[in-house]
């Protein structure tokens, strides 16, 4: 058995677990739910991901779900469609997390880099299958500001690498646009080498 299999497997149990308690508290089912859909987008089973989506959708349509759940359930939405490479789709569950959930600081830092990533490969698609530069460059840097706020504000291990990565292509895009931002190589290197605090 691989490990995404085991671990499937794993999340499947956990979440009948929950489920089971489900009956009692709104977060529960929530999560429950949550659970479910994850494990099927973590085992990357990829006839399974209407599934997931609709897992997620009727979770976040309960009542009473404590904004906690609601940030793990919007991030675990945005991932399903990120996997299914829904770039538009995907970016809108992340942001509602930064923007509606604020408090949840373990959410909204994966949520501000994952919201950045949709919209670098947003202009990456923008470039190749329009060949629209200014589309490219209007995506790529509000794709890299969130993935500098991502590692200046909250730490996110990671947030360095995709900087780095795609710093190249930002100072050019910056450079066209007239968007010159001379602290946000300061801040992106911010923390640790993956850009964590």
């Amino acid at each position: 058995v691989d490990i995404a299999e085991r671990k499937y497997k794993e999340a499947e149990a956990a979440a009948a677990a929950i489920a089971k308690e489900a009956d009692k508290s709104p977060d529960a089912k929530a999560l429950a739910l949550g659970l479910q859909a994850q494990a099927i987008v973590v085992a990357q089973d990829e006839a399974r991901y209407g599934e997931a989506e609709a897992l997620l959708n009727t979770a976040l349509k309960l009542e009473g779900v404590s904004v906690t759940q609601l940030a793990f359930l919007n991030v675990a939405l945005g991932d399903c469609l990120y996997s299914q490479r829904k770039l538009d789709e995907a970016r809108y569950p992340y942001l509602r997390v930064v923007e509606l959930y604020t408090a949840e600081r373990g959410y909204v830092g994966g949520a501000l880099l994952n919201a950045g990533n949709c919209f670098i490969d947003m202009a990456g698609q923008a470039l190749a299958q329009n060949n629209d530069q200014a589309a490219h460059d209007d995506l790529l840097i509000k794709g890299m500001k969130l993935i500098i706020e991502a590692g200046s504000r909250y730490g996110v291990g990671g947030a360095k690498a995709v900087y780095k990565k795609n710093k190249p292509e930002y100072d050019a895009a910056k450079a066209r646009t007239g968007a010159e931002s001379p602290s946000d190589e300061k801040k992106a290197d911010s923390g640790t080498e993956e850009g964590g605090k």
